[in-house]
């Protein structure tokens, strides 16, 4: 019984000590994904309009190494950067600072509402000090 112990304590450790994050990563990562909505207020409201057709014809790849690949009908493939963080609650999605609508606005740090192995839902909150009632945004990836 004895040594039954500690090999259930590193069995323990072992499965506490995985991390989320990964584990949420690995959800998405070397699959090709597609905007099914996009939903923002329009300026001084906080009613959310559907705005899922700026994105027609995009498709983005989340692979390994924090890397994010997205597929313009426009200008090609652009390389970019992601990642999920804070124990899969939060992603943060990273372009050239000189990128164009309508990539610009997928820029920053989102809130994650919900993620399966066919969807990723983000939400980004309004600025509370600047905004407390201020609108949300939303977009879903689904796979492809």
């Amino acid at each position: 019984m004895q040594k039954l112990i500690p090999v259930l304590l590193f069995a323990l450790l072992a499965f506490v000590s995985c991390n989320k994050s990964e584990d949420d990563q690995s959800k998405i990562i070397n699959d090709t994904w597609y905007i099914a909505y996009y939903d923002v207020p329009e300026p001084g409201s906080v009613t959310p309009v559907d705005n899922t057709s700026d994105f027609a014809g995009y498709t983005f790849e989340f692979n390994d190494n924090d890397e994010w690949v997205i597929h313009s009908p426009v200008s090609g493939d652009i390389s970019a950067y992601w990642t999920i963080t804070d124990n899969g609650t939060t992603a943060k999605l990273k372009m050239d600072d000189a990128i164009s609508a309508p990539l610009d606005a997928l820029n920053g740090t989102w809130e994650v509402v919900e993620q399966t192995n066919a969807s990723l839902e983000l939400q980004r909150l309004p600025d509370l000090a600047t905004s407390p009632d201020g609108p949300k945004i939303k977009i879903n990836f689904k796979k492809q």
